[in-house]
């Protein structure tokens, strides 16, 4: 009980770090005007090594911290963590639970998170010149949160294995 407490409350400290570099301007360098959205790998590699009741709530958790970190349209993070948490953390129940298999199924679905909402919130937005703004601002902001995936896959593997 008492390890399980100390594994969440630095679950906690993770996020809240995450939230801190994600939200405060400066603190993370932008690369060509692009931020990465840090919760994303965060909430993910947590799900893929904790069980679908902590995956759940600690992706809603992530989520809704993205949301309001990143200014935008509130719901779309918190829904979409939510879900794919749950079955990242199903889907890791079939699979050995080490850093490669964390390391894929998190830039998979970071991935995936990303370009739907690009989809969602731009492509069907009627903009002009859709694949001039996704090759430089949407693309940098994909490679550079997936930049942080291998970095929280070591570090929540550690704290989920001790």
């Amino acid at each position: 009980m008492k390890r399980s407490f100390f594994k969440y409350i630095l679950y906690f400290i993770q996020a809240v770090f995450a939230f801190a570099l994600q939200a405060t301007p400066y603190l993370l360098p932008e690369i060509f005007g692009e931020k990465a959205v840090v919760l994303l790998p965060l909430a993910l590699s947590v799900a893929f090594f904790e069980d679908e009741s902590t995956a759940v709530i600690f992706g809603a958790f992530c989520g809704m911290a993205a949301d309001l970190a990143s200014c935008g349209n509130i719901g779309y993070f918190a829904i979409s963590l939510t879900v794919i948490c749950f079955v990242i953390s199903v889907l890791s129940g079939y699979v050995k639970r080490n850093f490669l298999s964390a390391l894929a199924a998190g830039a998979a679905a970071a991935l995936l998170i990303l370009l739907l909402h690009f989809v969602l919130y731009f492509a069907f937005s009627g903009y002009n010149y859709i694949m001039h703004f996704f090759l430089t601002h949407y693309m940098t902001r994909i490679l550079y949160t997936l930049a942080f995936v291998p970095l929280f896959a070591w570090l929540n593997r550690r704290i989920s294995k001790r």
